[in-house]
């Protein structure tokens, strides 16, 4: 079948979904930190279910999101949304949000990036 004239560019190929091109994602990293660089080998670290319900024992890893308290801010009701597939949370009171599961970590427990990823390793390795 051909696409349609007016179609948005790479539609029809297998690496496209509603128009739009996507990239599929390796699974090492190169950074840079204060002048060093570094890579960052993503199989090493935790999947984000597995790391979330060690944070919040009890959480519910069957769905794709889930809601708790916020461990950044005096909560009584659950306001922090979290992905379980992909990592990504952003509490709906205080407005932190971030990216993955080292985001998180880093933000919870005041460490640095460097930090961090050794730690998800470390407890990632048990």
């Amino acid at each position: 079948m051909a696409p349609k004239k007016n179609a948005p560019h790479g539609c029809g190929n297998n690496h496209t979904r509603g128009g739009y091109n996507f990239k599929l994602q390796s699974k090492i990293s190169t950074g840079k930190f204060q002048g060093q660089s570094f890579n960052i080998d993503h199989a090493y670290l935790p999947s984000p279910s597995s790391y979330y319900s060690n944070q919040f024992p009890g959480i519910s890893t069957n769905r794709k999101m889930a809601k708790v308290l916020c461990p950044f801010h005096e909560d009584t009701r659950p306001s922090l949304s979290i992905n379980m597939e992909e990592g990504w949370y952003k509490c709906h009171a205080c407005n932190a949000k971030g990216g993955g599961i080292a985001k998180f970590h880093m933000t919870r427990y005041s460490l640095t990036y460097k930090q961090t990823i050794k730690e998800l390793e470390i407890s990632n390795a048990r």
